[in-house]
C-alpha cells in the first residue's frame, strides 16, 4: 500500500509543478481558470514537501476508514479511494493544500486519481484519458 500511496502523491505534487491544462469541457470556463492559475504562486519546496506528507496521511486514513483494499480484487472499492478536483478539491486534497499553505486553484479542474493494490490511475481534465502507474 506505501508504494501505491507514494505513486498516488507524487502525481499530485507533479500536478502543481508541471501544471497540466485546464480542460472544464467548456472554453469560457477553461479561459477564465487558466487566467485564475497563471495568477497563482507557486509552492515552494518545503511547502511541496509537507503537501506530500499530509496528502499521504489522508490518503492512508482513506484507506483505512473504508476498509476496502484488496489485493486479489484491486479495482474493487475503488471508488472509495479516490481522490478529485472538479472545479475544487474534494476534502482530502484540500486538507493537504490548506495544511501545507497552497491555493487549490493549482490544481487543474477535472482531475482524479484512483488509487488501488498494485495500479494508481488518474485524468487530468474533462474526459481525459486515464493514465495509469502500474505498481511492482
Amino acid at each position: 500500500m506505501d508504494k501505491e500511496i507514494a505513486a498516488t502523491v507524487k502525481i499530485w505534487s507533479d500536478a502543481m509543478i508541471v501544471r497540466p491544462s485546464n480542460d472544464a469541457g467548456d472554453v469560457l470556463i477553461n479561459a477564465f481558470s487558466s487566467i485564475l492559475r497563471s495568477r497563482v504562486a507557486s509552492p515552494s519546496h518545503g511547502q511541496i514537501s509537507l503537501f506530500k506528507i499530509l496528502l499521504a496521511q489522508e490518503l492512508r486514513e482513506l484507506i483505512a476508514i473504508t476498509d476496502c483494499w484488496y489485493p486479489g480484487d484491486p479495482m474493487r472499492g475503488s471508488a472509495l479511494r479516490t481522490l478529485s478536483v472538479d472545479y475544487d478539491p474534494d476534502r482530502r486534497l484540500r486538507a493537504a493544500l490548506d495544511g501545507a499553505g497552497i491555493n487549490s486553484s493549482i490544481l487543474p479542474v477535472k482531475s482524479m486519481s484512483q488509487t488501488s493494490p498494485g495500479i494508481v490511475k488518474y485524468s487530468f481534465g474533462y474526459g481525459a484519458d486515464w493514465r495509469e502507474v502500474i505498481i511492482n
